[in-house]
């Protein structure tokens, strides 16, 4: 009888436990069934044992339109400069607006960029292209200026950089020729080098009529050599010409053969009697509603005394530029300034022109003058 009782007992009891667990009750001491899963699953991916990981809520969108950049510099690290560098700046709106970019310009005319679209709604996501064919030679780096409605900034720079060898270069970037007789014929040698030892030259050229290249054929140093005439047709002012090289050659690294210009710049004063100094009035970079001023010298090169019968302006950009004449003697030596002024107001752009101006010298002028700058923010 007292067995009997205590055996329903028991039997009472294992189907309360049951009953609870069918209905979510979980006995002191027990974990939950989802929490045993979620062990189970989160231990396999190295997770520590017995933790349970936060439910991860969305986050959400910033106000207005949000440009993020993944990167807002990409460096290329160490490259030849004789292929064009691509790569891109992949983007991504994190706000509640739609994305609007107004602008988008690099800082040089080397790079050039591209974009699908100028509209991105919220959450969408796309990369502006970048394509740089590098000059010279060293460590490099340019600027994208990108301008946009985004909340975070209206403007966004991003650079690119490189560290650029060279696979063929001139002795020297530019050669300064100084002054130049008119009516004379200069010559300038120069070397052209390769990494490839046993390049081929394919090609000499010059880009103004008033100049010849001729080349010298190898030299025991390994280099080319290389014969800039200035011819004496060459016209009174600025000479200013790049000398290109075309040549073939093999990548010492990787056995590729390539074939890749190099370029070398020319510049000179072909004169007369009369020297110049500049032989431009290069304005620069002028911030708007500020005034600017820029002076040339002028003298003879026997040192005689002379004047400036006339100045005048020729299609000013500014409408308010002008120029002065101002004598002027330093050490005994008599010489003449030009003096160009100017205002720029809320003009935005090129400041761009001309000096036309004469002389008492026989023989010399009219001569012009070039006026070149820029006014921006």
């Amino acid at each position: 009888m007292q067995t009997s009782l205590l055996a329903r007992l028991l039997t009472a009891a294992i189907c309360v436990l049951g009953t609870l667990a069918s209905c979510g009750e979980t006995p002191e001491g027990a974990a939950p069934p989802s929490a045993q899963g979620a062990n189970a699953s989160t231990a396999s991916q190295g997770a520590k044992p017995g933790l349970v990981p936060a439910v991860s809520t969305p986050t959400p969108a910033a106000p207005g339109a949000q440009l993020a950049f993944e990167q807002i510099v990409l460096d290329f690290g160490e490259v030849w400069d004789v292929a064009n560098m691509v790569g891109s700046f992949p983007f991504r709106n994190t706000g509640d607006a739609a994305l609007v970019f107004s602008d988008i310009k690099a800082s040089c005319g080397c790079t050039s960029t591209k974009l699908d679209s100028m509209t991105y709604e919220p959450g969408a996501a796309d990369e502006i292209d970048v394509v740089w064919d590098p000059k010279g030679f060293g460590q490099q780096s340019k600027t994208i200026t990108v301008r946009s409605n985004s909340a975070s900034g209206p403007i966004q720079v991003l650079t690119i950089r490189a560290s650029i060898k060279p696979f063929a270069q001139f002795n020297g970037s530019a050669v300064q020729l100084g002054n130049l007789q008119r009516g004379e014929e200069h010559r300038q040698r120069l070397e052209l080098t390769c990494v490839d030892p046993n390049f081929q030259l394919l090609e000499l050229k010059a880009s103004s009529p008033s100049v010849r290249v001729e080349s010298l054929g190898p030299q025991a140093n390994g280099s080319h050599g290389i014969e800039v005439i200035v011819d004496p047709s060459a016209t009174w002012g600025m000479l200013n010409a790049a000398v290109t090289a075309r040549l073939r050659g093999t990548l010492k690294d990787t056995g590729e053969q390539v074939e890749h210009e190099a370029e070398m710049r020319i510049q000179a004063s072909i004169v007369h009697q009369l020297t110049v100094e500049p032989m431009l009035f290069a304005v620069g970079h002028v911030l708007p509603g500020r005034s600017f001023e820029r002076v040339v010298r002028l003298e003879q090169l026997d040192g005689k005394p002379f004047q400036v019968t006339s100045a005048k302006m020729l299609r000013p950009v500014p409408a308010s530029m002008q120029v002065e004449i101002e004598p002027y003697e330093i050490s005994g030596k008599p010489g003449v300034l030009l003096r160009v002024k100017g205002l720029t107001g809320d003009y935005m752009g090129l400041i761009s022109g001309q000096v036309s101006f004469e002389t008492d010298i026989p023989g010399e002028g009219p001569h012009v003058l070039p006026v070149m700058g820029m006014i921006r923010n």
